[in-house]
């Protein structure tokens, strides 16, 4: 799957300061609310429930939450913090990159797909490192892009 289908650049966040796990939070939780349109009663719950977090996968510095939404279809939002922060990796890197990935709860069987998808495209090191090195974020949605064209070549 392209992530060109899953990720808009207005759901891209370069330089997110989240000093914690909560600020982290928060920031995912108004990023759900205003980029995607959820309601923020609802967004709250999403984002409180310990037991969505817990499909996380998080490894070399990078997140992907899989949180079930009330979407039409599967959407990624992309945080790259200013600073790393420590969400007890197994192999204990401090995370500074989070993709959180809002499925509609009818498509629980495809998000191990998009997950799958999502960690292999960001498993090159080379593409985290300049994405570690962006300001902005349609500099990021670029380097995205570019490597979900090479991906499809």
């Amino acid at each position: 799957m392209a992530l060109s289908k899953l990720i808009e650049e207005k759901c891209i966040y370069a330089g997110v300061h989240a000093a914690s796990v909560k600020s982290l939070r928060n920031a995912i939780g108004d990023g759900m609310h205003h980029r995607l349109g959820l309601a923020k009663p609802a967004v709250a719950q999403i984002v409180a429930n310990a037991d969505a977090w817990k499909d996380a996968y998080m490894q070399d510095g990078l997140a992907v939450v899989p949180l079930p939404c009330e979407t039409a279809s599967t959407k990624l939002l992309f945080f790259l913090l200013s600073k790393p922060l420590d969400m007890k990796a197994g192999d204990h890197i401090p995370i500074d990159m989070v993709v959180v990935l809002c499925y509609p709860a009818q498509e629980a069987a495809t998000r191990l797909q998009t997950m799958a998808t999502v960690s292999r495209r960001l498993r090159n090191q080379d593409l985290r490192k300049q994405l570690r090195g962006v300001q902005d974020a349609s500099a990021a949605y670029v380097l995205l892009m570019r490597n979900d064209q090479d991906q499809a070549a």
